[in-house]
């Protein structure tokens, strides 16, 4: 499941904004999803070892998507504990926000 799929499915719903046209609801998708993959990848990082971090880097400046998934597959076990975690924050954060 992609990351656009996960906040979709959590956050639109959440936030109760279903009944957005396709195109702003897609504007919406991107953004949160730029917000939530950003929040992953610094959290990813900032638990490597200076080595792994040098090679993690240098995959980003790729901005290879494959190369990326494969290097965090390989390096990262709990990826989609984090991924879980950064989303479910992210959404509390939202949440609290409308309040």
């Amino acid at each position: 499941m992609t990351v656009k799929k996960i906040v979709e499915e959590n956050i639109i719903s959440l936030l109760k904004m279903d009944y957005l046209p396709l195109e702003k609801k897609a504007e919406l998708l991107d953004k949160i999803e730029e917000v939530v993959t950003k929040s992953v990848l610094l959290r990813v990082r900032d638990a490597m070892s200076e080595t792994k971090k040098a090679e993690f880097d240098k995959v980003l400046e790729k901005g290879a998507d494959e190369d990326l998934q494969d290097f965090i597959t390989k390096n990262v076990p709990g990826f989609l504990i984090i991924l879980g975690e950064e989303i479910e924050r992210i959404k509390k954060s939202m949440a609290d926000s409308l309040k």
